[in-house]
């Protein structure tokens, strides 16, 4: 997400919720928007393995150099971030409810 698209969902959300605005209501807007995106992303990857599997294109990723070990890499990162933000975000949702 931009800059700009970030910028443009907080308006959207002020205007929506007056008053709404605090750095840390933000911040946690901004780690809700960041999971979706991460999970959108976990979604093409498994997406392109469904295709590769289908049409029996997983033979040919496994032979090129790389594109497998950097792909998996990258699942590999994403989740890692997606688990560290779920944790960050049910932290701040106990903390507001206890």
């Amino acid at each position: 997400m931009t800059e700009k698209q970030r910028d443009q969902l907080m308006g959207l959300v002020s205007k929506c919720h007056p008053g709404y605005g605090t750095h840390q209501e933000e911040r946690k807007l901004l780690r809700f928007v960041e999971r979706l995106e991460l999970e959108a992303r976990l979604d093409e990857i498994q997406k392109c393995r469904d295709i590769w599997e289908t049409h029996g294109l997983h033979e040919i990723v496994h032979d090129v150099p790389g594109i497998r070990g950097a792909m998996n890499g990258y699942e590999y990162s994403l989740t890692q971030r997606l688990g560290g933000l779920q944790a960050q975000l049910k932290g701040e949702h106990e903390t507001t409810k206890g």
